[in-house]
């Protein structure tokens, strides 16, 4: 392998940077992409120098103990398949995804920088994501987000075109639900099976989840008011002594 490549490629690694040479980036690809061919790959230069690459076909660097990627994607018309490597970041993502988007058991802990479309399949188990924060508002894919560390669905996309699994994880209200959702919804293994004493292990319709809200809601406020009430019995059990 050429040590002047692997120089630069540790360099942008270290840095966490993107290269702004076709010949170093041709090389990357031609190391990493299983479906490597130039004609493939289309350049775009800013008037700062920057290039971003778009793929007519797919990206499929999988299974290479990746990092970093050191090339910003703009636009991929076919699939994007970097599952199993070691990437804690979305930063090389395309805008534009037209299959599947599938970052699967890597190191991720944020999806900030994730495509703002994909046109099949969002896939991001067994990551180390914590939240849901920077989805896109609308999402016309399945959603895969199982075993990751989320705690609640703030953030979630509000629209999504298909079914949305989130088995696995720390969820523990139904808070921030999405406004409609296509397909089915997965929850089994949350902490709020525990909270709500039901068990979650079946496909839920998004109607379903709404009621199942409305009754953690009134749970919770139940629980306040008998907390207010105790609090107000220990008061006067104290007045009284006095």
């Amino acid at each position: 392998m050429n040590h002047i490549f692997m120089k630069e490629l540790n360099e942008l690694e270290e840095k966490r940077d993107f290269s702004n040479s076709k010949e170093f980036i041709l090389q990357w690809l031609k190391l990493y992409d299983e479906e490597f061919s130039e004609n493939n790959y289309e350049f775009e230069v800013d008037i700062h120098g920057k290039i971003t690459v778009n793929i007519v076909g797919n990206l499929l660097a999988y299974k290479k103990k990746l990092k970093w990627i050191p090339i910003q994607f703009s636009e991929v018309s076919g699939h994007v398949y970097v599952y199993q490597n070691k990437l804690d970041s979305l930063h090389f993502s395309p805008k534009i995804v037209g299959g599947d988007f599938n970052i699967n058991n890597n190191r991720i802990k944020s999806l900030q920088y994730m495509p703002q479309e994909i046109g099949e399949l969002f896939v991001a188990c067994f990551n180390r994501i914590e939240s849901c924060h920077h989805m896109p508002k609308r999402l016309h894919a399945n959603v895969y987000l199982e075993h990751n560390r989320i705690k609640n669905l703030e953030g979630i996309s509000s629209y999504i075109d298909g079914s949305l699994f989130l088995q696995n994880n720390r969820i523990n209200s139904l808070k921030y639900l999405p406004n409609e959702v296509y397909g089915y919804i997965k929850l089994n293994d949350n902490e709020i099976s525990k909270k709500l004493k039901f068990d979650f292990n079946k496909d839920y319709l998004l109607s379903e989840l709404y009621s199942l809200h409305l009754q953690e809601k009134t749970d919770l406020e139940n629980k306040l008011i008998l907390k207010e009430l105790k609090n107000v019995h220990q008061k006067n059990k104290r007045i009284m002594k006095i």
